[in-house]
């Protein structure tokens, strides 16, 4: 059964390529004939371009070349990868990653950043079959939908075969716009997949900097991290400028995780990793909330850690997974 994932996979974010490629391997595990819908919105791309070069980052898309990609469409609107995924026939699978947030807001700076709404993400002139898988608004708000666009955006929705999110507040989004539809809670994909057990950590140290004996804090920020006390005796490395396999390696072997990003909080669960979050916004709480993680000093943090209780919970949302994946063949089998 051949399917079409539309997500947010080129914009060199770590967290970005990484719940792409997760979602791929599990739909192709789960035996769906997976391709990556390759829309690269030109505004968001543009950006994206420049940020990496003043912040010096690496190229991260490579990350998925191994990957089969749609044709890509370089491009303000939609509307030739939406044609593509048509003619492909099959389905649409949308998400995960912050897929459904908004620009109806002039003057406000995700004007610049993200797609016109609505879109392929939405479902706009998709024909063929359309599967939410964990969707998310980020921190878009129902309240920001004007009101003349309101009935068009709740049509896309009901026009879905099902709708899994991946927090609970793109959940208050889709009820507050049809208030009928009961989206399923799903974590972000890259819970399906035994994702951290495959990366090659034999060369990290070396390029970190880092001898065996070293014990050392992986700090893993979008940008240049902040300050951090660092207790004696450890060291501490900046992520940032790692490329994507040397920074799940460093995360793999760190004795500590620092950081304010929610891919990096997954991966050092998955790694079994005690970390401190930084400033956290309410998808990282919510997170850190479902799996019970201690907050205060690092010390008492890493002594109540509760590692059983993650690893109990990480084989529940595993088993999330397969089970929305399940359903998601026996939908689309159903469809004429």
């Amino acid at each position: 059964m051949k399917i079409a994932i539309s997500t947010l996979h080129c914009y060199n974010n770590h967290g970005g390529v990484i719940q792409a490629r997760c979602l791929y391997r599990h739909l192709t595990e789960a035996g769906f004939d997976c391709e990556l819908l390759d829309w690269r919105e030109t505004r968001k791309r543009v950006r994206s371009v420049l940020l990496r070069m003043v912040a010096r980052r690496p190229v991260l898309d490579g990350y998925l070349n191994d990957l089969r990609m749609s044709p890509r469409f370089l491009s303000r609107t939609s509307a030739g990868a939406a044609d593509h995924a048509n003619r492909q026939g099959g389905a649409l699978v949308v998400g995960s990653d912050e897929v459904w947030k908004f620009n109806f807001i002039p003057g406000r700076p995700r004007a610049w950043l993200f797609p016109a709404v609505p879109n392929v993400y939405w479902g706009e002139n998709v024909t063929v079959p359309r599967i939410a898988y964990a969707a998310s608004a980020g921190t878009s708000a129902a309240e920001e939908v004007p009101e003349a666009e309101r009935p068009r955006l709740a049509a896309l929705l009901r026009g879905f075969r099902l709708i899994s999110v991946r927090d609970r507040h793109t959940e208050g989004l889709v009820k507050a716009l049809c208030p009928e539809l009961n989206p399923v809670l799903l974590p972000d994909p890259a819970f399906a997949v035994p994702f951290m057990e495959d990366v090659d950590t034999s060369r990290i140290r070396a390029r970190l900097g880092l001898a065996e004996k070293d014990r050392f804090f992986a700090l893993a920020f979008d940008a240049a991290p902040p300050r951090v006390e660092i207790p004696t005796g450890w060291r501490a490395a900046d992520l940032s400028r790692l490329d994507v396999d040397d920074w799940l390696a460093a995360i793999k072997i760190s004795d500590h995780l620092v950081t304010d990003r929610m891919h990096a909080m997954i991966m050092g669960l998955l790694a079994g990793k005690t970390f401190e979050l930084v400033n956290p916004r309410p998808k990282l709480r919510e997170l850190a909330d479902n799996f019970g993680l201690p907050t205060g000093p690092m010390d008492d943090a890493r002594r109540n850690w509760p590692h059983e209780k993650i690893r109990g919970r990480i084989d529940e949302y595993r088993q999330r997974h397969r089970d929305f994946a399940a359903e998601m063949r026996r939908v689309l089998e159903r469809t004429p």
